[in-house]
């Protein structure tokens, strides 16, 4: 039987991707194994940049939650204060 042949009856069904010569003369689990491999690599270089990004994001709500505390700043920023009834440093004042 060539090709890994299996016979069924008088049905006779080739397996051309089982050989070692249909796939170059590596075999399946070395194919596997690299894509495996490369797999890998490429997820742990996204899972890199994912966690970079995150703390970015981090830092980013930190450093703005702390620059909205100054009231100059937040008077910049944000038009909220001005729409309020009382004014944030007349509450903090009582």
């Amino acid at each position: 039987m060539t090709h890994k042949e299996a016979r069924y009856g008088n049905n006779t069904m080739r397996f051309p991707y089982f050989s070692s010569r249909s796939n170059g003369g590596a075999s399946m689990k070395e194919k596997q194994t690299a894509f495996e491999d490369s797999f890998i690599g490429f997820s742990d270089a996204i899972e890199k940049i994912i966690v970079y990004i995150v703390y970015a994001l981090i830092i980013g709500l930190i450093v703005s939650q702390a620059l909205l505390q100054s009231s100059t700043v937040r008077s910049r920023i944000t038009k909220v204060d001005t729409l309020e009834g009382v004014h944030y440093e007349n509450v903090s004042k009582r």
